[in-house]
Order: structure tokens, then C-alpha cells, then sequence
């Protein structure tokens, strides 16, 4: 890997920090506190989504949709970020409901707030696709 932004450290320290805001959050009901928390930590949870892919990519050196096929990347990476994403959901669905049992689950809006988590998961991906694009012309996205 010739970046750290591009190694498996970055990855884990990216999760880390992204998970340990969530966790934060919850813990102090940010959420309920902030109306942007979650919006902000989703955003960021769709950068390190988008951030892992391409870490997979270029560390197993895997070409998906051949050479500079930009909107086939785009929408392949952005499909990865929202299955990651969906997958956040659950989580967030388990934590609330059994681990920390804030009650978030069972408010009105919940279904909303659901959709607007995985459309910030989208934001976040599409713009961590759009810098990388913009800064790696040379490679294969």
C-alpha cells in the first residue's frame, strides 16, 4: 500500500473511531440531544464503507468492472456502502433494542430516521467515491 489511507491501520482505526462516536452517542443519548449526531456519524460510516472497498480492492488487486468504467464503479461501490450500511442498521436495531435499551426503536419516526441513516450511508459513499476518483485518476476504480 503506498497510503496510509489506503491501508488495512486506516481501516480499523477509521471503524474504531466511527464505532466508538456511535457507542458515545448512545451512551449519552446524543441522538435524542443533536438532531445531526446520527446524520453526521452515518455520513461518516459511509466514508470508512466506501474506504473498505476500495482497501479490498486495491489489496487483492481485484478489477470488477474492467478500466475507467466510472459509472459501474460508482454504482458497484455505492451497492457495497448500502449493503454495509444495512447491515449498520441491524446492529443499531440489536444495540438499542437489547444492549443499551434507549427506546429509540420504539418511538414514531423510527422507520424514517432508518431512510435517512441509509441515504447519509449513500451521501458519504458517493462523496469518498468522488475524492478518490478525483485524486487517482491513474488507477482503476
Amino acid at each position: 500500500m503506498n497510503s496510509f489511507f489506503e491501508s488495512w491501520r486506516f481501516i480499523f482505526i477509521f471503524l474504531a473511531i466511527v464505532v466508538g462516536i456511535w457507542i458515545i452517542g448512545l451512551v449519552y443519548f446524543l441522538p435524542f440531544k443533536y438532531w445531526w449526531f446520527d446524520i453526521a456519524v452515518h455520513f461518516l460510516g459511509g466514508l470508512w464503507a466506501f474506504s473498505l472497498a476500495v482497501t479490498i480492492q486495491n489489496h487483492y488487486k481485484i478489477n470488477i468492472v474492467g478500466t475507467n468504467n466510472y459509472i459501474a464503479s460508482f454504482f458497484i461501490f455505492v451497492g457495497l456502502v448500502v449493503l454495509i450500511g444495512i447491515f449498520w442498521e441491524f446492529a443499531e436495531f440489536i444495540a438499542d433494542r437489547y444492549i443499551f435499551k434507549t427506546g429509540f426503536t420504539h418511538m414514531r419516526g423510527v422507520y424514517e430516521d432508518t431512510l435517512a441513516d441509509l441515504f447519509m450511508d449513500i451521501i458519504g459513499g458517493a462523496l469518498g467515491f468522488f475524492i478518490y476518483l478525483l485524486n487517482n485518476k491513474k488507477t482503476n476504480v
